[in-house]
């Protein structure tokens, strides 16, 4: 199957309300050959666990590989990123709240290349009373996700959120919703680089 490592989606799957680039390293699904990034579906979804069979998952050959190799990964990816910046360097980017900080080699390979980019992340905070799974609807997700920023983003022509995984798009969604509240114009160019993408097709 022809993988394209770059591709536009609308996002939340369910109530699509924003239009995004993704840039990903390998998709995962139905119809794909399973990489070593599927450590990151197999935690969420607890098929780690089931395959550790009682021992510690992180344990698991599966873990161990995608451990020894997430810093190649994350390089890849920066690089991708880099060469797929058509348009130049993104003038903001955000690492997506995650519970495990799994994106965080992506987001710091990716800081590397664009030390100029606008880090928001620290102005992006969960309430923590739900994630951002297939049962969560995109309104609660919103409602969970708070935005402390003053400024006004109506300058700013693009944004890079970074994630270790995509699925539904709920959070990717959220974080755009909450700073075109500050202003993030409808137009500005919206991409969103992960390791990983849950292909639904």
């Amino acid at each position: 199957m022809n993988w394209q490592r770059r591709l536009r989606r609308s996002i939340p799957l369910e109530t699509p309300r924003f239009e995004v680039d993704i840039i990903s390293l390998a998709p995962h699904g139905t119809g794909h050959p399973v990489s070593q990034l599927a450590y990151l579906q197999y935690v969420r979804s607890g098929i780690l666990k089931a395959l550790a069979a009682g021992s510690d998952p992180e344990e698991h050959d599966i873990a161990q590989d995608y451990h020894r190799n997430v810093n190649l990964f994350a390089t890849k990816l920066a690089d991708l990123v880099e060469g797929e910046a058509e348009h130049g360097a993104p003038e903001g980017m955000i690492m997506a709240p995650s519970t495990r900080s799994f994106n965080q080699p992506y987001f710091n390979a990716l800081r590397r290349k664009f030390p100029n980019a606008t880090d928001l992340t620290c102005c992006f905070e969960r309430r923590g009373m739900v994630r951002s799974g297939l049962t969560r609807s995109f309104e609660d997700v919103l409602d969970d996700t708070l935005f402390h920023c003053d400024a006004d983003l109506s300058g700013m022509g693009s944004i890079l959120i970074v994630d270790d995984i995509l699925e539904s798009g709920k959070t990717v969604a959220a974080l755009i919703a909450r700073m075109e509240q500050r202003g993030l114009s409808a137009s500005a160019r919206k991409t969103v680089a992960c390791a990983l993408l849950i292909d639904p097709e």
